[in-house]
């Protein structure tokens, strides 16, 4: 699979240096644009949605040394660590099918599809509890069901795609979940392209 919101390229300039950074660019452009020019194109690409952990930086972090906690607390400020019971379930439309998952099984279906097995084991544990606490806080089909198995989600491929090196994620991340005053977070992230 090919990442669909997040691209290697380094970090993206966030904030108010890079609104002026773009201001600055504009500016120039349009200087440097011949007399009556009436269209100003600018071109460029992005590497997320800058919006949650991006699955890239965690692999950078966790190639720095970084645990699984330190990188869900740089991505999701102001964040704790707390617990699901292993009882919950979560229901996931596969098809045109509502299929009702235990949230662990649900988990190792998930993170071998979103990450690919060979990265650290701190990456697959952020990704391991991130993905569980996204699947807790998601309602994307209402009652009828908690997540797609899908992009639209995150990508649940099942029993078929598990590893062992994704399953030990999740078993050393059972039942823990991202928090923000007592509650679960929303925990989105940018997609990395599963091995």
């Amino acid at each position: 699979m090919r990442a669909i919101y997040h691209r290697p390229w380094g970090r993206k300039p966030r904030g108010r240096l890079a609104t002026l950074a773009v201001a600055a660019l504009s500016s120039l452009a349009l200087l440097a644009a011949p007399a009556g020019a009436s269209t100003l194109i600018i071109e460029g690409a992005g590497d997320g949605h800058g919006v949650g952990m991006s699955q890239y930086g965690a692999l950078g972090y966790a190639k720095h040394g970084w645990s699984y906690q330190q990188i869900l607390a740089h991505y999701y400020t102001g964040t704790a660590l707390g617990t699901t019971p292993a009882t919950t379930t979560i229901k996931v439309l596969v098809g045109s099918k509502v299929v009702k998952l235990p949230i662990e099984r649900y988990v190792r279906g998930v993170v071998s599809a979103e990450m690919p097995s060979s990265w650290p084991m701190a990456a697959l544990e952020a990704q391991a509890i991130a993905s569980r606490t996204y699947a807790l806080t998601s309602d994307a089909g209402g009652s009828r069901f908690n997540v797609y198995s899908d992009t639209r989600s995150q990508m649940y491929l099942g029993v078929a795609a598990e590893t062992a090196a994704t399953n030990a994620a999740v078993a050393a991340t059972a039942g823990q979940v991202v928090t923000y005053a007592g509650k679960p977070a929303a925990t989105y992230s940018s997609r990395a392209r599963a091995e």
